[in-house]
């Protein structure tokens, strides 16, 4: 019999489950944390079935994010392990890049930058700004809170009726930048600027955060 390990990522906004078999990965699957209709057992029910994978086939449930130990009761018919968010950043990082020393930027609700030296996993800083502050300021400038439509809204957005940039400003490249680099975050806000453009400028102004 072909034993299964899931990994459960519960965190404030989102849960990830991952199926390994024999250390690969063979199938992800995400949905929102809050979601009433997908909670975390259910997820990982979803996520097995899709890839034709008994219950009896699993051999551990590894549970990590801020809710884990929340909903480790949920998974008592199984072996299960809680892992410390830090930690898990920092071995996922490792197995995803193949570096024993490396910097591993998490990029979720908040920001968190992990450290990693070999077996070494330290938090060394990060920033409250992240996809939670995406959804916060959505909601606040243009009455949505579904990542998924901000998404496609934002793919159809113009950042020049909204950002800032060198061309604005300057009439030849500065060295080591091009004319579209920004300079200013929603510093040159059109009046023209429709709600696909301010979710551009927002996607952009996070991720440059």
């Amino acid at each position: 019999m072909m034993n299964y390990i899931v990994g459960l990522d519960i965190g404030s906004s989102t849960t990830k489950a991952v199926l390994f078999k024999e250390g690969d990965v063979v199938g992800v699957l995400k949905t929102g944390t809050r979601s009433d209709e997908a909670s975390t057992l259910n997820i990982f029910e979803k996520l097995i079935e899709e890839h034709q994978v008994s219950k009896e086939e699993v051999e551990r449930v590894v549970l990590t994010g801020l809710w884990a130990p929340t909903f480790e009761k949920d998974f008592s018919d199984y072996t299960t392990t809680v892992v410390s968010e830090l930690k898990a950043i920092g071995l996922g990082g490792k197995y995803l890049s193949g570096l024993d020393r490396t910097l591993v930027v998490n990029m979720g609700t908040g920001t968190a930058f992990i450290k990693v030296i070999g077996d070494d996993i330290s938090h060394i800083g990060g920033s409250g700004v992240g996809g939670g502050t995406l959804l916060g300021l959505s909601n606040l400038l243009l009455d949505n809170t579904d990542l998924k439509g901000f998404i496609e809204l934002l793919e159809k957005g113009d950042l020049s009726k909204v950002d800032l940039c060198i061309g604005d400003i300057c009439t030849e490249p500065l060295e080591g930048l091009t004319m579209d680099t920004t300079v200013a975050n929603f510093g040159s806000l059109k009046n023209d600027a429709a709600p696909k453009d301010i979710a551009r400028g927002l996607m952009n102004m996070i991720f440059q955060v």
